[in-house]
C-alpha cells in the first residue's frame, strides 16, 4: 500500500500535486527519469493497494517517490507499506 497526503488530513487538497512512484537504482540528480516512473498518480492525495508481487522490490533497489506540483510550504506525508519480503535480503544500515 502506498499513500500520498498532505499531512495535516489526508482529505485536505493538494492543489496540482502528482506523484509518481517507482522501484530501481539510486538517483543521480532529485527526479525519477520519466521511463522509470510505474506508477503515476495524477492526483493527491491519492492511496493505492497493490497486490501480492505487482511491485516488486529487488535486494538492490531502492524505493523512489516524487512529488511535484505542491504549494509553497505545503507538509507532505508519504506511507508506504511492504511486505511479502524475504528476510535474506534485509539490510541494515551498516549494509548501504
Amino acid at each position: 500500500m502506498v499513500i500520498f497526503s498532505d499531512a495535516g488530513s489526508f482529505w485536505n487538497s493538494m492543489g496540482t500535486a502528482q506523484a509518481a512512484l517507482a522501484t530501481g537504482n539510486k538517483l543521480s540528480g532529485n527526479t525519477i527519469p520519466p521511463n522509470a516512473v510505474r506508477w503515476p498518480f495524477s492526483s493527491c492525495p491519492n492511496a493505492a493497494n497493490f497486490s501480492s508481487g505487482q511491485v516488486t522490490v529487488n535486494p538492490a533497489d531502492n524505493v523512489l517517490l516524487s512529488i511535484t506540483g505542491g504549494t509553497p510550504g505545503q507538509n507532505v506525508q508519504t506511507v508506504i507499506w511492504i511486505q511479502d519480503f524475504d528476510p535474506a535480503f534485509v539490510r541494515t544500515t551498516a549494509d548501504v
